[in-house]
């Protein structure tokens, strides 16, 4: 199986393209706010990494969220162009699930930073989800690890193991392939403008 898979959700721009099990990878760093900029040049080069042409991709995958605004939504509109122009399905993971598969084994609450005290978090065990991601304060997130006997895992895109668990997330996604209308951004709060809206 061919496979392409785009992560936008954080501050860089990682693209990965699978063929019959190969890998290759490219990471733009510090991307934030560029995304929309640098996303299909990227798609193009790690595909000609690949030696795959774009009609041989067989599914396209999205890390939908929790993470940036801006950067979500620019990962899943151009998935959802590739795929309605390819006539291709996808498949959907969340940034939290690339994060369990750091250290698969145990019970582990990914932890991603959302500012001022609070984060998005969720809980893994043996790399299965325990339950859909949360946005909630640290305090709640580090009460939910000792409630479950697990460990803090901060998630950070930098970390030398995110391709593999990248790798390692998108190869499990893809085994619940969906249509590429039913793929949609995982929002867990309002963005800021909505926050600010609601202040006035």
């Amino acid at each position: 199986m061919n496979i392409l898979a785009v992560d936008t959700t954080g501050s860089n721009l990682n693209v990965l393209a699978l063929k019959n099990g190969e890998s290759f990878f490219y990471a733009r760093k510090d991307a934030a706010k560029q995304h929309s900029v640098y996303i299909y040049d990227a798609v193009d080069e790690v595909l000609k990494k690949s030696g795959l042409n774009k009609k041989e991709i067989d599914i396209i995958a999205s890390v939908t969220g929790p993470g940036s605004f801006t950067g979500i939504r620019i990962g899943v509109c151009a998935v959802k162009a590739l795929c309605f122009a390819l006539n291709k399905k996808c498949a959907a993971l969340t940034s939290l699930k690339i994060a369990a598969y750091y250290e698969k084994e145990g019970i582990t609450v990914p932890v991603i930073s959302a500012g001022r005290g609070n984060c998005y978090y969720g809980a893994f065990n043996n790399g299965g989800e325990i339950f859909t991601p949360r946005f909630g304060t640290l305090e709640e997130a580090e009460k939910t690890a000792s409630e479950l006997k697990g460990s803090v895992l901060w998630y950070d895109e930098n970390d030398a193991r995110y391709e593999s668990a990248f790798r390692a997330a998108v190869t499990e996604a893809v085994n619940s392939p969906i249509e590429a209308v039913k793929l949609t951004p995982l929002y867990l709060r309002l963005s800021q403008a909505e926050r600010e809206a609601e202040c006035k």
